[in-house]
């Protein structure tokens, strides 16, 4: 059995790893790349905890990654610009979508970029990401 934290500048969470999951995942939590975790959320006297049941190393997800949404609602349109070039230095094959959210009808939009090439989804990129808006919170990855 294992207890580790999970954290980010707005908070922090508890996970619980139980034995059957310790041992089929001690490999990747010894690891020291990024992985996905899953599992049921629990919150007792305001504290959060995660029941982890998954643990899944975050290169192999992503390269399952078949879509990438941009959420452009979630970003300052005068930082467009940066985005789309550093899209341009990971070309690949995932192809992108862009969203928006239009409080006004209740509605959301989604426009698939046929016209554009497909991106390459990689640890790289999300740094580029972090390193030029400090979150990655805008983007969405769909299988």
């Amino acid at each position: 059995m294992a207890f580790g934290k999970v954290e980010d500048l707005t908070g922090s969470c508890e996970l619980v790893i139980f034995p059957d999951s310790f041992a089929r995942f001690e490999a990747q939590l010894r690891d020291e790349r990024p992985v996905l975790i899953g599992g049921g959320l629990e919150v007792e006297e305001g504290v959060a905890k995660i029941m982890v049941d998954t643990v899944s190393p975050m290169e192999d997800i992503l390269k399952k990654t078949k879509r990438m949404v941009l959420r452009l609602d979630k970003i300052d349109p005068n930082d467009y610009p940066r985005l789309q070039s550093l899209m341009k230095d990971y070309p690949g094959t995932t192809s992108v979508s862009l969203e928006i959210e239009v409080p006004e009808v209740n509605r959301k939009v989604l426009m698939e970029m046929t016209d554009a090439p497909g991106i390459s989804v990689n640890n790289e990129f999300f740094e580029g990401v972090h390193s030029l808006f400090g979150r990655t919170d805008f983007i969405e990855l769909r299988s």
